[in-house]
């Protein structure tokens, strides 16, 4: 598995599937995660520090809830300028 990044343990070692990134995903932007999502939180990768300040958060369903992360704008630019200079969008 290749994952990296502040929050992450180096010594993850563990097999996954590829269904378990979403709720991974959703777990490191501190999203709820919905109980009706395949997979799990990869938790044998992340800190467990971060584990046990932050536990994952659920939500019944993928319908009940709307998603919403907030996004710092000046990231959003960057990461657009970055989109466009690969050709991805105009």
């Amino acid at each position: 598995m290749i994952i990296q990044g502040k929050d992450i343990s180096r010594k993850n070692k563990g097999r996954t599937k590829i269904y378990d990134v979403a709720p991974t995903v959703l777990y490191l932007l501190g999203a709820p995660i919905p109980k009706d999502l395949d997979g799990r939180v990869i938790k044998e990768a992340i800190n467990p520090q971060k584990l046990l300040i932050e536990p994952p958060k659920y939500t019944e369903s993928i319908q009940d809830e709307r998603l919403e992360i907030a996004v710092d704008t000046d990231k959003e630019k960057e990461v657009l300028k970055r989109l466009r200079g690969l050709g991805y969008i105009r």
